[in-house]
């Protein structure tokens, strides 16, 4: 399950944001206290999954999931960063809000404040573990050394002003400090919080100004406007989308640039007798890291994997009728999932 988090200055529209990306329905006027969070689990819309139900009829249907947060606003003091709920270092992604709407808004300053804040957070993490560290390794006990020494990367470019995203690591590296849960080490979305008119701007133009670097893209989101549109019944939302020009909703948009930047896909597992299931998994994983999404014992216990693309099987009505023209096939541990496989994972434990 995907773990984004909502985060912004006093007055961006966070919480606007929230309930519009996320359908809830959270009081934009009630405060949040440096302890409280919002959150809200939402159910990722797929079609496909929606025909296999139809196709197999099986008692359940269970929809890929994400949990969306919305965090007390940011005032500015990496202090205070340090000290909010440890929900914000377990998460996938971060959404940066950026108010384009009423005076003195300036989305560049507020991106480059909002960047220093968990720069600055991250630095303070990074020197007190260092300098816990560092007599270890002065004393010559050498197996912290390579924290230690990816500690010290991050430090430098952390001053330097460079969020931990920026580094290239080894896999080494990124195991030793996937605990740290670094801020600015997360994969971000800055997101335009423009007026209901519309931004002045395109998302290209804003994605060069601001420059985000890896592991980042820009979107433009009216929050008003689709907050709105999130409470309205379904018969009333197809209209007013059509009014304000509204290709998808601010919820499915959102999913669907959380999954593209993340380098997420889903496959599909189950059948008639109990549930079909889709599941997320990094774009170019093998079929044993799939298998383990599941269970951990499916991964080790891995043998091979029945795969079959999901249009194929729902334009042929069933899996003999897929196997028959040899549109499924077995496959072993080197292969690489594709998006919309549906997968009967053969394994022993």
């Amino acid at each position: 399950m995907l773990r984004i988090g909502v985060i912004g200055t006093a007055q961006s529209g966070k919480t606007t944001v929230y309930n519009a990306v996320a359908a809830a329905h959270a009081d934009v006027g009630a405060y949040l206290g440096r302890e409280e969070v919002r959150r809200t689990m939402v159910k990722v819309p797929d079609v496909r999954l929606d025909r296999l139900f139809d196709l197999f009829v099986p008692p359940k249907k269970i929809h890929a999931e994400i949990e969306y947060f919305d965090f007390p606003a940011l005032t500015g003091d990496a202090a205070e960063v340090t000290l909010l709920p440890p929900a914000l270092r377990e998460l996938d992604a971060l959404i940066v809000v950026l108010r384009e709407f009423g005076s003195a808004a300036d989305p560049g300053r507020d991106w480059r404040g909002i960047c220093d804040e968990l720069i600055l957070a991250d630095l303070m993490i990074v020197e007190k573990r260092m300098s816990r560290l560092h007599k270890e390794v002065e004393t010559g006990r050498t197996e912290n050394k390579p924290e230690y020494d990816a500690l010290a990367r991050c430090r430098v470019a952390l001053e330097e002003g460079q969020p931990v995203r920026h580094i290239t690591m080894t896999l080494t590296e990124q195991k030793l400090l996937r605990g740290y849960g670094f801020l600015s080490g997360m994969a971000v979305l800055a997101l335009i919080n423009a007026p209901d008119e519309g931004s002045a701007r395109t998302e290209e133009s804003w994605q060069e100004s601001l420059a985000p670097g890896p592991k980042s893209m820009v979107r433009v989101l009216r929050g008003k406007l689709e907050s709105e549109l999130s409470g309205l019944d379904p018969a009333d939302r197809a209209a007013f989308m059509a009014d304000y020009g509204l290709a998808t909703s601010a919820l499915d948009g959102m999913i669907a640039s959380c999954y593209s930047l993340l380098g997420l896909i889903t496959f599909f597992t189950g059948g008639s007798e109990k549930d079909v299931h889709a599941w997320t998994v990094r774009r170019g994983a093998l079929a044993p890291e799939a298998a383990g999404v599941i269970h951990s014992d499916f991964e080790q216990g891995f043998i091979r994997a029945e795969v079959t693309p999901v249009e194929d099987l729902l334009n042929l009505g069933s899996l003999a009728a897929a196997k028959k023209v040899g549109k499924s096939r077995l496959e072993g541990k080197e292969y690489v999932v594709h998006d919309g496989d549906y997968i009967l994972f053969r394994f022993n434990v």
